[in-house]
């Protein structure tokens, strides 16, 4: 069996599926990092790699483990992915107890679809109550993704690498009981713009071997052409 990434440098057909919870779906933030990536695969290479690429992004807000168990069909087997990017944790964090035999399940499920599986861990906030849950949960997740022979991409060792308070700006809007936050307090859950190109040159840089540096060709001398344009993300480094 050709596996994802062959089929992904020698521009064979191609259906990547990112499950997740909010800091998948990411509604409200572009470019977020599956933008960054569905930008990588059409607009990078010539005919045929773009049309032959799919990435779906099948996240949903505020879900867990439970839900893609209980929606699998729906969620993931029905885009017969090549590849499952998983990136859950943050809705387990209260009780992590049960996390790494229902995330063992998951995995196992889609790999009976025959595709293949990353993993990218929980991120650091700039909420330091839940430091200590964020690295148990990337934690078990380095030990799964060896258990079960899974790529492991770790975002929560990335993102401690940066500046927090620039990755995390965005103002939030309601009361949320859950993770005690006040409207007009920042939100420590979801990250910025900064934050999702930091998750997608990772994702790209170790799971697809490659990076974002085409995207700088779009930018001209009299302006830019549209919003994909890559940040120095390097500005934001500790």
């Amino acid at each position: 069996m050709t596996n994802y990434l062959d089929k992904f440098q020698s521009k064979q057909p191609l259906n990547v599926v990112c499950i997740g919870d909010s800091t998948t779906s990411q509604e409200w933030c572009h470019p977020n990092w599956i933008d960054w990536i569905n930008f990588k695969f059409k607009q990078s290479d010539d005919y045929p790699a773009g049309v032959n690429r799919q990435i779906i992004n099948s996240g949903y807000d505020g879900q867990n483990i439970g839900f893609f168990l209980d929606n699998f069909e729906k969620t993931i087997s029905k885009f017969q992915p090549d590849l499952v990017i998983l990136s859950l944790g943050f809705n387990h964090l209260e009780n992590l107890e049960n996390f790494e035999e229902e995330t063992i399940r998951l995995i196992k499920r889609i790999k009976e679809l025959g595709s293949e599986i990353a993993i990218w861990s929980t991120y650091e906030t700039i909420n330091p109550k839940y430091s200590s849950s964020l690295k148990q949960a990337s934690r078990i997740y380095s030990k799964i993704a060896e258990q079960e022979r899974c790529l492991f991409i770790d975002i929560y060792s990335e993102f401690r690498k940066y500046h927090l308070e620039k990755l995390f700006t965005f103002v939030h809007q309601w009361e949320n009981t859950e993770w005690e936050m006040e409207p007009g307090e920042i939100d420590f859950l979801h990250c910025n713009e900064i934050g999702n190109q930091i998750i997608a040159e990772k994702v790209l840089r170790e799971i697809f071997n490659t990076d974002l540096d085409f995207a700088k060709e779009w930018i001209s001398e009299k302006g830019q052409m549209g919003t994909m344009i890559p940040l120095d993300t390097s500005k934001y480094l500790l």
